[in-house]
C-alpha cells in the first residue's frame, strides 16, 4: 500500500512518519511511503507520474497551494485515495470547502496528546479497506 505525507513542519512530519513506519511494521501491514515532503508542488509531480492509496495531508501548508487545493487535486487524480487530513485544531475541519470530498480521518496535530493513537487507528482502517477492496495502482 502506497502512502504520501505533506506536512510543513518538519518535527512533525517526522514524527508521523515514523509513527505510520513503525506502527506498520509491528502489524505487518505492507507500507511503502512514496513520498514524504513540505510541498504541495512535489505530491503535484508525484500524480503526474503515480498515485497511493493512502495521503496525510496538512490543511495548514503554506505552498504555492493551499491544503484544500491539494486535497481537491489529489481526489481529481486519484477518486478511490483514502484522505486522511491533518489540522492544527477541531475548527480548522469546519471549512465548508472540506464537506465536497470524501475525507477518510480527520488528525488534529498534536506531538503530546492522541495524534499517534489517531494515526494508527487511520492506518489499520485505511489497510482493512485496502485489503477488502483489493484496488491498487
Amino acid at each position: 500500500m502506497k502512502i504520501v505525507i505533506c506536512e510543513e513542519d518538519y518535527t512533525l512530519i517526522e514524527a508521523i512518519h515514523s509513527t505510520l513506519s513503525k506502527y506498520a511494521k509491528q502489524k505487518g501491514i505492507n507500507a511503502e511511503f512514496n513520498l514524504t515532503t513540505r510541498k504541495a508542488t512535489s505530491i503535484e509531480r508525484f500524480l503526474q507520474k503515480d498515485k497511493a492509496e493512502c495521503y496525510y495531508i496538512s490543511l495548514n501548508i503554506n505552498s504555492e497551494m493551499s491544503g484544500i487545493e491539494l486535497i481537491d487535486l489529489i481526489s481529481q487524480n486519484n477518486p478511490h485515495a483514502k484522505i486522511n487530513i491533518l489540522a492544527e485544531n477541531e475548527s480548522d475541519f469546519a471549512n465548508v470547502e472540506l464537506e465536497k470530498y470524501n475525507i477518510f480521518k480527520k488528525i488534529i496535530k498534536d506531538e503530546h496528546g492522541n495524534m499517534k493513537d489517531h494515526l494508527k487507528q487511520s492506518l489499520d482502517e485505511v489497510y482493512a479497506n485496502f485489503k477488502a477492496s483489493d484496488f491498487t495502482y
